[in-house]
């Protein structure tokens, strides 16, 4: 996998594995549900960058971020999906490297304070459906990365406790942003 620029929820669904990462063919749901746009809506405090996070009108999400990076600002912004599945939002994300088809998955869950926890899939767990023909799709490993590609995160998803899919241990912080009330 080639060095991403792309910072903000790209960092979430890989940050815990280095490249290591699971693609699914398709978003995850075809619009966000205004509850999960709401919860999701703003600026976000993640490691040492924010994220800025909206929906268009169909309901698809986007987000930004802006890096200083050669002397310049850099803005990255990508597109994603979520849905909410026994508790926990699933995100299916763009990938900005144009040569990857499909969408990162990852997960993610409201915790208290205005926080939000983000969580990378258990790649090793998703190869081995692969492998043993449990779910569709390829692995790829290289020398240090694994990825696996799937079909459809979908079934996996409703049929598979979380807990074995998601690395729940391990997690990244993002911290909501709130905006300082003006004086009138």
């Amino acid at each position: 996998m080639k060095p991403l620029t792309l910072l903000p929820l790209i960092t979430i669904a890989i940050f815990f594995t280095s490249c290591d990462a699971v693609f699914t063919g398709n978003h995850i749901t075809d619009s966000t549900t205004d509850l999960l746009r709401e919860e999701l809506t703003g600026a976000w405090q993640a490691e040492d960058g924010v994220i800025q996070i909206e929906f268009d009108e169909g309901g698809r999400g986007h987000f930004a971020s802006m890096e200083w990076e050669e002397d310049r600002f850099e803005i990255s912004q990508s597109r994603f999906q979520a849905l909410q599945v026994k508790g926990t939002t699933i995100l299916t994300i763009e990938s900005p490297d144009e040569e990857e088809d499909g969408f990162f998955l990852t997960a993610v869950r409201e915790a208290e304070n205005d926080e939000m926890h983000a969580f990378a899939p258990r790649v090793k767990v998703f190869a081995e459906l692969v492998e043993t023909s449990q779910l569709e799709g390829e692995v790829e490993k290289g020398r240090h990365t694994t990825q696996v590609i799937i079909d459809d995160a979908g079934r996996v998803i409703a049929d598979t406790p979380l807990e074995e899919l998601f690395n729940f241990e391990k997690k990244l912080v993002l911290k909501r942003i709130v905006p300082l009330e003006s004086e009138d």
